[in-house]
């Protein structure tokens, strides 16, 4: 059974790069929560306890066995495009990209340069200048596979590569690690030509680690 504190912060992440401030929470929930906060699991003997580092194993769905002590197999990276899209079509369209690679609810992690900014409006250069070392001490504590890099911000502000046009697909490496550009949500709502493209750019995120290409995206090779 999977645990619900790491479930509900993966799920958080997702609303996060979604543009999400507020979460409703069900009383469910709310009550599991409560639940482990007045009895915490023990430790075991003679181990501290350390419940806010990410586990030792991966916690991909997908059942591949990674080379190294890997978190996740991807770790999706996006900011702010500045489009006026609706949020809740964008937020289907990454979920339904996740759900395409063959990953689950709470099987990926979401993040951004700029963790924890707010407002609408891209970042600047400085901004995730500044933001770049809390960004890869996260990186190096999720110890991913591989990044999918989500729109023309985040390009910019890991491979100093505006255009996602012209990049989309191909593998860079940041920090050691296979980074795949490709599309930012919100815009594949506008322009819905580029899903395939998009698409596309999915399996070769997947070939760059080593992993098949899942039936989902198989026609897009």
């Amino acid at each position: 059974m999977s645990n619900p504190v790491s479930t509900l912060i993966d799920y958080l992440r997702y609303r996060k790069i979604c543009g999400d401030r507020t979460v409703e929470l069900e009383p469910e929930t709310i009550q599991v929560l409560d639940a482990l906060a007045t009895s915490p699991a023990p430790a075991a003997p003679g181990v501290a306890s350390t419940p806010c580092e990410p586990p030792a194993a991966p916690i991909s769905g997908r059942g591949a066995v990674a080379p190294r002590s890997t978190v996740v197999d991807f770790l999706f990276v996006g900011e702010q495009e500045g489009i006026a899209a609706n949020r809740a079509a964008y937020s289907e369209t990454l979920r339904k990209m996740v759900l395409a690679m063959g990953y689950g609810k709470g099987e990926a992690v979401f993040t951004n340069i700029c963790r924890g900014r707010t407002g609408q409006t891209p970042p600047t250069d400085a901004e995730m200048a500044a933001a770049m070392p809390a960004f890869r001490e996260f990186v190096a504590k999720t110890n991913p596979r591989g990044i999918v890099i989500l729109g023309s911000s985040a390009a910019r502000g890991l491979l100093g590569k505006p255009d996602v046009s012209s990049i989309h697909g191909r593998v860079f490496k940041f920090d050691g690690i296979p980074a795949i550009p490709t599309y930012h949500p919100a815009y594949m709502e506008k322009f819905k030509a580029v899903k395939p493209a998009a698409c596309r750019d999915l399996c070769n995120a997947l070939k760059a680690v080593g992993l098949p290409v899942t039936p989902a995206l198989s026609r897009f090779q």
